[in-house]
């Protein structure tokens, strides 16, 4: 067969696909404007794709492989895959530091007014801008 019938990885799920469609690793690294050892390196699990590939490697896929996100930190994770966006150019966007921005997506929470705020209105931003339901993230109505 040459790929999972159930992907687990994110390798499985790029090869799956591309299998799916009939193309060549060479196809699916042009259609991404990607080496082809990008793509042989993202199959061989050496890897996972860098934030710059994953809008393309979404719409190739037709959905996010790590799945529908639920939590916060997992909700600020799928907006950085879906724009391309690096951890410091996203922290930078919301207006805190890194390691804020990463802490968050490890599961920690706002810890004061200053930051709330600055979450809800990137939040808001992204929401309104990708067409999501007013659930996604957090409720703005709602402590944080």
């Amino acid at each position: 067969m040459g790929f999972a019938e159930h992907p687990q990885t994110v390798a499985e799920h790029i090869k799956r696909r591309r299998f799916e469609l009939g193309i060549s690793q060479l196809q699916l690294a042009q259609r991404l404007d990607a080496c082809v050892y990008t793509v042989i390196t993202w199959e061989c699990h050496d890897n996972n794709p860098s934030f710059a590939f994953w809008p393309g490697l979404i719409d190739f896929l037709g959905y996010d492989p790590y799945g529908e996100p639920r939590t916060l930190g997992e909700c600020l994770s799928w907006l950085r895959r879906r724009n391309g966006v690096e951890l410091p150019a996203c922290a930078e966007m919301i207006g805190v530091g890194t390691s804020t921005l990463r802490f968050w997506e490890r599961g920690g929470k706002p810890t004061n007014a200053r930051t709330r705020y600055l979450l809800r209105t990137y939040l808001a931003y992204e929401r309104a801008r990708l067409k999501l339901p007013v659930s996604f993230g957090i409720d703005p109505d709602r402590p944080i």
